[in-house]
Formats: structure tokens, sequence, C-alpha cells
């Protein structure tokens, strides 16, 4: 049995049932079609469905094809799971003692623009799949109901299920890329050695290469490379090395610093909710 033990496998589900409605309204749409066709035969036919047919699968997958890399619906959960590793990054670098560094968008972008070219990738395979079981459907003299079976067939086994990969692989790599990023700049900032340590599942359906990976130790520069492959669930947690004596020291000092301040804010944020709003006009 698969585990799946992911930091984000709940974005990953949400986006996956995302997917799964949308292509269960696909389905719904194309029977309500194929049932009020008055004929299913001629060449006239294939036409009217396949243009109508790309105007359905646009507006419920690309958003009526006005859609782009930044503003596409997918890219909320690539970017809650690119905050998930964020966040879990700079809590392992605070507790080493290092200064946070500015979040680099750069590497959330390239992953939408990847994500948003596989989306295509797939509304394309899936026209063209669903366009050729029309045509031999109807060559064989098959019926509305079965030609309507055969379109929702390819929906389902070339659509539905290339979009869980897509989900299953960016997920975990916009999750990854986060951690990296914030490796790649703390260690720049700072000068600490930063390592990525790599985990699997454990299970039976670990890539064999993967599997030699597990537990090891990676720059992030090298782990950039091994990240992102179709359907990888393994997922990596930043470590910093504990490095000389000084640097210790003064990674010890800039965590007393970031929790003395963080105790401040806390206290201080009591202290106004304690003594409640202000009126905006207060008299004497």
């Amino acid at each position: 049995m698969a585990n799946n033990n992911s930091p984000v496998i709940g974005v990953e589900k949400r986006w996956r049932a995302q997917y799964n409605n949308r292509f269960k309204a696909l389905k719904g749409r194309v029977n309500r079609f194929f049932s009020s066709a008055n004929e299913v035969e001629s060449p006239e036919f294939v036409e009217l469905f396949q243009s109508w047919f790309d105007d359905n699968i646009n507006q419920l997958l690309l958003m009526g094809g006005v859609a782009t890399a930044i503003t596409i619906w997918q890219n909320e959960f690539i970017e809650q799971a690119f905050l998930r590793g964020i966040v879990t990054s700079n809590a392992a670098l605070t507790n080493a003692g290092i200064l946070l560094p500015q979040v680099n968008p750069a590497p959330l972008k390239l992953l939408q623009q990847k994500s948003f070219s596989d989306l295509k990738g797939i509304v394309g395979e899936t026209e063209a799949q669903v366009y050729r079981a029309l045509v031999t459907g109807i060559e064989n003299g098959e019926s509305k109901t079965t030609l309507a079976k055969a379109v929702n067939n390819r929906i389902d086994k070339i659509g539905r299920t290339r979009s869980h990969v897509l989900v299953n692989t960016r997920t975990t790599e916009s999750y990854n890329t986060a951690e990296i990023t914030q490796a790649e700049s703390a260690a720049k900032a700072s000068g600490a050695e930063i390592k990525m340590e790599w985990f699997t599942e454990g299970d039976s359906r670990v890539r064999t290469t993967h599997a030699l990976r597990n537990r090891k130790f990676y720059s992030a520069t090298a782990a950039q490379r091994l990240i992102g492959e179709p359907g990888c669930r393994c997922h990596l947690k930043l470590k910093v090395e504990k490095g000389t004596a000084k640097e210790q020291e003064e990674r010890a000092a800039i965590r007393k610093r970031e929790l003395k301040i963080s105790r401040q804010a806390r206290e201080e944020r009591r202290f106004f909710e304690s003594i409640g709003p202000r009126p905006i006009n207060p008299t004497t």
C-alpha cells in the first residue's frame, strides 16, 4: 500500500478534488449534449461537437482561454504548497539562529509557468483522444449513449488521470522548491553550511534511485536538480550544519534576540487587546 506523509498532503487533496469536480462537470455536459443531439452520424456533427467541446473544456480548465500562467486558478494550490515550504524552512533557520532571508519569488513563478504548460498539454491531449474516440465510434455505428460513454472514458483516462499526476508532482515540488530557495538565500547571506535531507515514503512505490537517496544530505543546488520527477512523493528538510564554535555562538545570539523580539511582540499584542479599541474622537 502506498504511503503519503507529505507535509503538503492536504493541499494536494484539495487541488486534486478541484480537478475531479471540473472533469465531472465536463462529463455531465457531454451527456446532456449527446442526449439533445438529433443525429450523430454526419461529419457536420463531428465538427459541431469539436467546437462545442473545445469551448467547454477551455471554460472549465483554462478559464475560457483567457488564463495566463499567473492568473490560472490552480496557482492557489501551488502558492499554498510553496508557502508551507517557506514556513517550515524558516522555522529551521530560526531554530539555528540564522536571520531569515527575503523570499525570492522567481522560483514560484517558474513553477506556475511549468504547471500552466502541463495543464495546456493535458487539455490538448484530452481533446485529441476524445475526437479520435468519437470518430471511431461513429464509424462503428455506435449509439448516442455509447458515444457519450466513449468520450467520457477518454476524459477520465486521459484528462483526469494526467491531472492527478500533475497535482502529485507539482504540489511536492512546490514545497521542496521553497525549502531549497530559503536554504540558498540563507546560506549566501549568512555563510552557514546548509544541506537538504532527502526523505522517501518508504514503501514499494519508491523508485530505486530515490530509495538510495533516503536520509542522505545534498547541497541546495544538487537537490534542485533531483526534484520534480513525475509522481515523486519525496520531500526535503533543511538542515543547518553546526559550524565552528564562534559561528554557533553568533547564531545562538541571533536566536536569543529574535525570541526576545517575538516575546515583546506577544506582550504588546496582549496589552492592546486588553485595553480594547480606542474611540476615534476621545472626549475629556
